[in-house]
């Protein structure tokens, strides 16, 4: 009976060596677990993606055409509320634009483009805000991110749910070999997976919401799974 019970230990190791749930040699025996845990909030924020696109004859005159337009942007972001901390602007591109016509290039000037993003934190907005981008005709949405105000808190949350996950799980496996987990030797974070983005199709901003539209952030799920390595005691 001994035999089989240290047979199973073996296997039981190598199980979780093959997994990469041990990342380190120790002078005792042990026993590797995952904890995990998860929860599902309701939004509160939402992250949202545009582009910004002008097209002119000339390089200059798109340049200044371009940068009235993200100027504007941002003001009527301020003016429904958004912190200009909460605003970014990247991905600024200036080029030649061309289509392609009887196997050659066809150049028809010049034009800008910049990604812009910015935190909605009064989801309540929404509609208000999706409308007043709707005026401009050089902005797209390219999708938006669901998120909570407490999200770090959650995380921490989580990461505590998921080391007691793991030594009930130590504890269990020891009990039936008939030893016992003690101490932890090593404890890794694997992942803390956050909300997945929403996405869809990219939709001009001219597109105006009907009255009857609504928001429907439904739920977002956090995760988080840890790695921990426990001493075995007789």
């Amino acid at each position: 009976m001994k035999l089989r019970l240290k047979v199973s230990l073996i296997a039981i190791l190598m199980a979780l060596m093959s997994n990469g749930l041990i990342a380190a040699n120790f002078e005792q025996p042990y026993v590797a677990v995952q904890g995990f845990a998860e929860k599902e909030v309701k939004p509160d924020q939402l992250t949202w993606r545009l582009s910004v696109r002008n097209e002119a004859k000339t390089s200059i005159e798109v340049a200044k055409l371009h940068d009235k337009s993200v100027a504007n942007v941002v003001k009527l972001l301020k003016k429904h509320g958004i912190d200009s901390k909460l605003i970014q602007t990247t991905h600024m591109q200036l080029s030649e634009n061309k289509r392609y016509q009887n196997n050659q290039w066809i150049k028809e000037g010049f034009f800008a483009s910049s990604q812009m993003a910015f935190e909605l934190k009064d989801l309540d907005k929404y509609k208000t805000l999706w409308n007043a981008l709707a005026e401009f005709p050089e902005v797209s949405m390219n999708g938006f991110n669901y998120s909570h105000s407490e999200e770090k808190k959650i995380r921490n949350e989580l990461r505590a749910v998921a080391l007691i996950n793991a030594k009930q799980k130590a504890t269990s496996m020891a009990n039936v070999l008939g030893v016992k987990a003690g101490k932890p030797l090593a404890i890794e974070e694997v992942s803390s997976g956050g909300p997945v983005p929403v996405r869809g199709p990219q939709m001009m901003a001219r597109a105006k919401l009907e009255d009857n539209s609504n928001l429907s952030p439904g739920t977002i799920e956090f995760q988080m799974t840890v790695n921990v390595t426990f001493a075995l005691n007789d």
